[in-house]
Order: C-alpha cells, then structure tokens, then sequence
C-alpha cells in the first residue's frame, strides 16, 4: 500500500480546518441566552383591513397575561403559524428561503414590500435587540 500523495494531505488538512471553524461558528451561533421576557409598555393599535383605526388598547390594563402554549387553541396556534412563519417547523429560527423570497420580492417591487424574518427572529428583535433599526445589514 502506498502511503497518501502530499495534495490528498493538504486537501485533508483544509478540510478539517474548515470543518472546525464550522463546528465553532455553529456552536456559538446556538449557545443559549438568558432570556426574560420584556415589559411590553407599548399600547396595541388594531386597524382595519383598509388602514382606519378601529381602537387603542393601552398597556398594561388592556393586555392579557402571558399564557402557556398548551392553553391556546391548536387553531389559532396554526392560523399564527400560516400567517407570520409558515415553514416554522422546518427550519431552526433562520429561513433562507424567506429571506430570499422576500429579497426578490423588495427588489421587483422597488422598495420594502415583505419580510423574511422567522417568529424566533422577531422574538429576538422585540426582547433583546435595543433601537432596533431597519436595515438589510441588520
């Protein structure tokens, strides 16, 4: 048996150079957070299907008190699901294809005319990020 020729070494070595830069971005990407949920001081607007105001709940007395998901109906979990992020059990809070999606669609539109943002994603946005900006960077 011949021993490997020198560039199936050097192909060896990058690669599991690389696969160790992608094993520590993977496990710093995932590490867990110490999440609290926030205050939510801000009222809720709801408007109509045509834009016209139709109430102001102020917060915090009109605001119902956090509930466990086992306590919301599988109906309105799933309607939540279709509406905001309907692949939500199909990725791991980073969808590359809403992304995209919406990409495509803000550049034939010529301006901001969807989103990509997963619910873990506007999660992120509303209890930790502070004056959140929108822009693509972000």
């Amino acid at each position: 048996m011949s021993s490997p020729s020198l560039s199936h070494q050097r192909l060896l070595a990058v690669l599991l150079v690389l696969s160790t830069i992608a094993t520590g971005c993977y496990r710093y990407e995932t590490r867990q957070f110490d999440i609290t949920i926030p205050e939510q001081a801000e009222s809720s607007i709801m408007v109509s299907r045509n834009g016209s105001l139709i109430t102001t709940l102020v917060a915090p007395e009109n605001r119902t008190s956090a509930r466990r998901l086992d306590e919301i109906p599988e109906v309105v979990r799933n309607a939540v699901l279709a509406i905001e992020d309907e692949r939500f059990y199909e990725h791991d809070g980073f969808d590359l294809k809403a992304i995209i999606r919406a990409a495509r669609s803000n550049l034939e539109a010529g301006g901001i005319s969807q989103g990509g943002s997963t619910i873990t994603q506007q999660y992120v946005k509303l209890a930790i990020i502070e004056n959140v900006e929108q822009t693509a960077s972000r």
